[in-house]
């Protein structure tokens, strides 16, 4: 390219970085502004005594996408995930131990079902909470609803939020739509490693600590970009690839202002403010050997133990708290997260003439993702009727302004890192496909 077109890219997480890395391979001239002191976004690993802890980002999900097969082109060892156990009567049980009991076995069997075969809904748009409910007391009385109503919610709490805020028709369509398959792994490497070799790429292009707060952008001239130091950047074209809840909350300006049918979109797609991870590190493991996650808790919707089948790590636990849950607990410090958590473990490992789990304690890490003043919660979820708004959140503005990023992929990958990787090879296109235009009527 003879006169490099310069493209902005504001956000330095999975998607920002890796679209900024195609437009440089591509000889484009690019600037990357990042709000925060550090790359990643929701990517976030910390090195305790050479263990990595992920207090983001923490799982690849499914074998058919670009990340998984980076790991596999760079020989990155993946661990699969183990056994779900389940909460129930205070007692922790394994899904064998609940099929021999008549009480739950059914109840259980129908939650299976449901997380089976969610996708298959084809009513019209209702909560999740309401359909499930409906459903299950079509068979049962009101009380055994309760027992497995924790069940219920650690999936929504995977999904980004409560079941009270998802739509049955968006999250079918959505899940229709997923195609990376059904396995769960985590990485041998930290993951913030992964974004390494594309931080090394960019060197000089780089820019943190660099707050967005206005862009305008006009066809005939470009686009500029002002900071709140009052820093400004001209250029082509300018990427987006910031999180929903940033656009939500109209941190950044726009002129002229979004388009309605956008501003609409980023309305309607559901991001809540909140998202919590608590990873503990104990002296010695006090769950079974074979199990990864635990369900149906009161204080976190789920459990993982991160250090499953990695060799040479401390024994390592994981509160996930999301959704209405993590609303309540954000309020608190975290050393009254912290008690909340241990007393609930305390409870759930009992065992006679045996030390507690609190006692085995070690050290703790928090991130409570609403307080991260940059991406102010987690990661975009399926609100009711919002089965179609991710293409116009997606959409690309003039041939100005672009916009890639978790939230705006369309075919069921929000949510995940590799999705966010596929919005930058879309946006990328975008751009691509606009400078190839403007060339040809030089």
């Amino acid at each position: 390219m003879k006169n490099p077109k310069k493209v902005i890219v504001v956000g330095a997480g999975a998607a920002g970085l890796y679209l900024a890395c195609l437009l440089k391979e591509a000889d484009y001239e690019v600037t990357v502004l990042e709000a925060d002191g550090r790359v990643g976004g929701r990517i976030y690993s910390l090195l305790s005594e050479g263990q990595a802890l992920e207090l983001g980002a923490e799982f690849v999900h499914g074998s058919s996408h670009i990340l998984y097969d980076f790991c596999v082109k760079n020989k990155i060892k993946l661990y699969p995930e183990g056994e779900t156990f389940f909460v129930y009567q205070e007692k922790v049980q394994s899904l064998s131990d609940l099929e021999k009991q008549p009480l739950i076995a059914d109840l259980v069997r129908d939650f299976l079902e449901f997380y089976q075969g969610h996708h298959l809904y084809k009513g019209e748009e209702i909560s999740a909470f309401d359909f499930i409910k409906n459903t299950v007391l079509e068979t049962h009385q009101e009380k055994e609803w309760e027992k497995v109503l924790p069940y219920y919610e650690a999936f929504a709490g995977m999904m980004g939020t409560s079941l009270r805020h998802l739509g049955m028709k968006a999250w079918a369509m959505a899940s229709n739509r997923w195609s990376a398959g059904d396995e769960n792994y985590r990485l041998a490497l930290p993951y913030q490693d992964f974004l390494a070799h594309m931080v090394d790429f960019l060197e000089e292009n780089l820019h943190l600590n660099k707050v967005v707060r206005h862009i305008s952008y006009q066809e005939q001239t470009g686009a500029e970009v002002i900071t709140e130091q009052g820093e400004r950047f001209w250029a082509d074209a300018v990427a987006l690839t910031v999180p929903l809840s940033i656009l939500k909350e109209k941190f950044i300006t726009f002129n002229p202002i979004l388009p309605e049918r956008k501003a609409e979109a980023i309305e309607k797609i559901g991001f809540e403010g909140a998202g919590i991870k608590v990873v503990m590190q104990f002296k010695v493991p006090f769950w079974e050997a074979q199990m990864d996650a635990l369900i149906g808790a009161t204080v976190a919707q789920e459990y993982w133990v991160s250090s499953f089948q990695k060799p040479n790590c401390q024994p390592t636990l994981t509160a996930f708290v999301m959704g209405d849950k993590a609303l309540n607990m954000s309020k608190l410090e975290d050393k009254e997260k912290l008690s909340l958590l241990l007393e609930e473990l305390d409870t759930l490992f009992r065992k006679e003439n045996q030390t507690p789990p609190s006692k085995h304690l070690e050290a703790y890490f928090v991130c409570d993702w609403a307080k991260k003043p940059y991406i102010k919660g987690a990661y975009s979820y399926p609100s009711p009727h919002s089965h179609f708004e991710r293409h116009h959140l997606a959409a690309a503005v003039g041939e100005r302004l672009f916009f890639a990023g978790e939230a705006t992929h369309t075919g069921g990958h929000f949510a995940t890192v590799f999705g966010a990787l596929e919005t930058a090879e879309r946006a990328f296109e975008e751009i691509n496909s606009f400078v190839k235009k403007s060339f040809r009527h030089l």
